[in-house]
């Protein structure tokens, strides 16, 4: 069924909205999950990703497979973490820890993936069945955060730059694995307005 040019304006304004609201609160809990564990005010970011899982899935229909997403993505992260930790190649502050642990990775690195994990269906529209592009996104991301984790005094990098590397590319495996599973997953919208399974 295709839409008439007004129905697709309005589909188009409401999907535009969408992405740039969940953008803000996706913005939100990094900010709340960086700064938590900076400040040494450690259950702020998993209290803040808590409010934004709680208020993503009230009201939503598909919020169980959803929620079966966002458990996934936050089980694959909290491995991946903790096996780099204890591996050797980066070591949480012990101050930036809550309750978890080491080597578990710390509370607000979890936090980081279960955010992730809430943001990945908005997404799929440009990652879904993209394994480059995400391979490269994941690289992209894990330079930067795991170059800032040092420099705000998150953690160590045990081999400096080649803790970065390896960051980075595990990073860039798991992505688009993980958007693998989303689509396995996940009923969307499709642009005619019918859901279909992607």
């Amino acid at each position: 069924m295709n839409m008439d040019p007004q129905a697709k304006k309005e589909w188009l304004r409401k999907f535009m909205w969408q992405q740039i609201s969940s953008t803000l609160v996706f913005i939100i809990g990094l900010i709340a999950c960086y700064q938590g564990a900076l400040r040494r005010i450690l259950w702020l970011g998993p209290l803040v990703i808590l409010i934004i899982a709680i208020t993503r899935f009230v009201g939503n229909k598909e919020w169980l497979a959803e929620l079966k997403l966002v458990v996934s993505v936050g089980v694959i992260g909290l491995i991946l973490e903790s096996l780099l930790i204890t591996v050797g190649i980066y070591t949480a502050n012990t101050d930036t820890r809550w309750v978890l642990p080491a080597p578990i990775c710390p509370e607000w690195s979890w936090a980081l993936w279960i955010n992730f994990g809430l943001k990945m269906k908005d997404y799929m529209w440009v990652m879904k069945g993209k394994p480059v592009r995400g391979f490269l996104v994941g690289l992209f991301f894990g330079i930067m955060i795991f170059s800032s984790v040092q420099r705000m005094g998150l953690g160590t990098l045990n081999y400096g730059k080649i803790s970065i590397l390896i960051g980075a590319v595990s990073w860039g495996i798991i992505v688009p694995l993980l958007f693998h599973i989303a689509s396995k997953i996940l009923v969307l919208p499709s642009f005619s307005g019918a859901e279909s399974k992607k």
